[in-house]
């Protein structure tokens, strides 16, 4: 299974969170992929960031041979064939030690998760957001219909 994520922002060299809200939202739904998708809450390279220039298809993280093949979670500045640096110094560590998720955002990822992997043969979850648009939610399935990570 393969999951992505994507925030709005700035990636930063120095270690970095997003604010309250989006950690909240972020940490609910990687617990719900967790749970749902059974992908581990962890990151095969820690916190660490490479050695090295980021922005290069040569960094040291995208030379491991590591993506696909151990689980966990991955930035762009970790994947082979990107030379692009986001999340940048994320603080993966604190994303999966978060325990203060509220339950409700829990569950309502969890619903959406569930619909979505069915194949949304059932009606919508009332907890999808409804500000996103129909397309979106197209784009996303054919994405996922073709194991497409990007």
């Amino acid at each position: 299974m393969r999951a992505q994520i994507e925030l709005v922002g700035y990636s930063k060299q120095t270690p970095w969170m997003p604010d309250p809200k989006v950690a909240d939202a972020l940490g609910a739904l990687m617990r719900t992929l967790h749970e749902v998708c059974e992908i581990p809450l962890s990151r095969p390279f820690g916190d660490a960031t490479p050695s090295g220039i980021w922005a290069t298809e040569g960094n040291s993280h995208r030379q491991s041979g590591t993506f696909g093949s151990k689980p966990g979670w991955y930035g762009h500045i970790d994947l082979p064939e990107n030379a692009h640096w986001d999340p940048g110094a994320l603080k993966w560590s604190a994303l999966f030690a978060r325990r203060e998720v509220p339950i409700e955002k829990r569950v309502e990822f969890q619903a959406w998760a569930k619909w979505h992997l069915s194949g949304r043969k059932t009606q919508r979850p009332a907890c999808v957001p409804k500000q996103i648009p129909q397309t979106w939610w197209e784009k996303l399935a054919k994405r996922s219909r073709r194991g497409a990570t990007a």
